[in-house]
């Protein structure tokens, strides 16, 4: 496979993650991107699947062995260096306590290279300590357990009770999508409260609610986390120029996604722009969407296997099927009445 006419080299990533610490390495002085942080991994040979090559090099780097089961899919990552050109295939781990002090007081791998834990926020915070190729894994790492969404304007009497509603059941610290489906004047005013009250929390903004720099001031504050767009706008998103010149860059992305072809799309657009998560929906049938047929587990498992990103559970879920998600290829649960 080449990118921009250079052959590109496939390479096994491992997120080694124990709580909000990640394990990584520094890159030794004479190797590509030398000096650099990085995730334990390596080349994929060629009769290697992603998988097999990863548990080989985690075992040969730092002697940890991994267990298929053990593994979580992140995603696939394509990026062009001046001289070279990789596909990284991203893997979620989570290590248990007894690992974590097995490597804790570890410095260097069984290759000599440096190693240790670094907090995860710090992380994020210094993209330019990793290769640039491994930003947009830093920014799938922003991504939490749990995004709640709300119920609309017209499940409640007013927008004083949503607005109470929200800032008294919302978890400390939540990433929140305020799904409205009210006109855009009304919703930005709701929403901009809601932050003045709740400065705790992050917010998912649907798209149109995002025009003249009117939350200029949350963003500023990290109060914006992300950017949402439909299925409808993800599907004409290269071919609508009103969305692709005028939608900001320095905010990461979601988009929903209900099927492969828009599951493709989501990949051939996370290519040149920050979408950095999909919600596949509907996993199971849900009290707002009747009309819609649920994918049922198997069905979600095999659309998360062409996803190029994290992909977000949403439709009929609880909390607690986040152990169940991930065995099936998605990353994080979402959902409306069964989060708070």
């Amino acid at each position: 496979m080449t990118i921009n006419g250079k052959k590109t080299v496939q390479v096994a990533i491992a997120v080694l993650v124990f709580g909000e610490q990640l394990l990584l390495a520094t890159r030794k002085s004479g190797q590509h991107q030398g000096g650099k942080l990085e995730f334990i991994g390596g080349k994929i040979e060629p009769n290697e699947t992603p998988v097999q090559a990863l548990m080989r090099e985690v075992s040969e780097e730092i002697g940890l062995e991994l267990t298929k089961n053990s593994m979580i899919k992140l995603g696939r990552i394509y990026h062009d260096y001046p001289e070279l050109s990789v596909c990284l295939h991203v893997f979620y781990i989570n290590l248990d306590k007894n690992l974590y002090k097995k490597y804790r007081h570890c410095v260097l791998g069984k290759e000599n290279q440096p190693i240790g834990f670094y907090k995860k926020s710090w992380a994020i915070a210094n993209l330019d300590k990793f290769p640039s190729a491994n930003g947009r894994i830093l920014q799938w790492l922003s991504l939490p357990d749990a995004i709640i969404i709300s119920l609309s304007l017209s499940d409640f009497v007013n927008e004083q009770q949503w607005l109470l509603f929200y800032c008294e059941k919302l978890p400390k610290n939540a990433l929140f999508y305020p799904r409205l489906q009210a006109d855009n004047k009304k919703a930005i005013k709701i929403v901009q409260n809601l932050l003045k009250i709740r400065s705790d929390l992050r917010v998912v903004l649907p798209i149109e609610l995002y025009k003249n720099k009117i939350f200029e001031k949350q963003c500023q504050k990290k109060q914006i986390f992300a950017l949402k767009l439909n299925q409808n706008q993800l599907m004409n998103f290269l071919s609508d120029k009103t969305l692709s010149t005028n939608l900001p860059t320095n905010l990461p992305w979601l988009a929903s996604c209900h099927d492969l072809d828009s599951i493709e799309k989501a990949n051939e657009v996370a290519k040149n722009y920050p979408l950095i998560g999909i919600f596949v929906s509907p996993v199971k049938p849900t009290q707002t969407h009747l009309e819609s047929q649920a994918l049922g587990l198997s069905a979600f498992g095999e659309l998360t296997k062409y996803a190029d990103m994290p992909v977000i559970a949403l439709g009929g879920l609880k909390m607690n099927d986040l152990t169940k998600i991930r065995q099936h290829g998605g990353f994080c649960v979402s959902g409306i009445r069964n989060f708070i």
